[in-house]
């Protein structure tokens, strides 16, 4: 079930505002929600991420800029998908030439959401950083760890 598209409105912002922001996040709601159901493994649960990162990105004055736009309201869902993670893993490793949506679920929240930026969203490296709010480094080690967590999951 995918989200409602969000129609933001503040009482406190022109609005233009509203009308540029909604412009900019139509062609990325797809992608927001299929990054929070990968990253949650909730469809419920990813629409609510998708909703409070939209939200928190249009109160905080999200850059108006395409790739600055894009990086922002990725970063408040990562933020929103981490408030909103599991305890545990979301399903108990083991198992031998699962298909990769499944092995991705299994990775831990922070391995998850690297592989899903830089490989699947195509972030680079220094974004995904920014996004994360860690070092490039640390993006580099969790990516390295991922994909060697990866490996012996999908029979490779």
């Amino acid at each position: 079930m995918r989200p409602e598209r969000p129609s933001l409105s503040r009482d406190d912002r022109p609005e233009g505002d509203c009308a540029r922001f909604n412009t900019q996040l139509l062609p990325l709601q797809d992608r927001l929600y299929t990054l929070a159901v990968l990253l949650l493994g909730d469809a419920p649960g990813a629409a609510a991420a998708v909703d409070q990162a939209c939200r928190e990105a249009f109160s905080a004055g999200c850059p108006e800029e395409g790739a600055a736009f894009r990086e922002a309201l990725f970063a408040c869902l990562v933020r929103a998908c981490r408030a909103r993670r599991p305890g545990a893993l979301l399903s108990q490793p083991g198992g031998r030439g699962l298909d990769p949506g499944e092995c991705l679920a299994r990775l831990p929240f922070e391995l998850r959401a690297v592989v899903a930026l830089v490989d699947r969203e195509g972030f680079s490296y220094a974004e995904t950083a920014r996004i994360l709010r860690c070092g490039r480094r640390a993006v580099l080690q969790r990516l390295a760890s991922a994909r060697r967590a990866l490996i012996p999951m999908m029979g490779v």
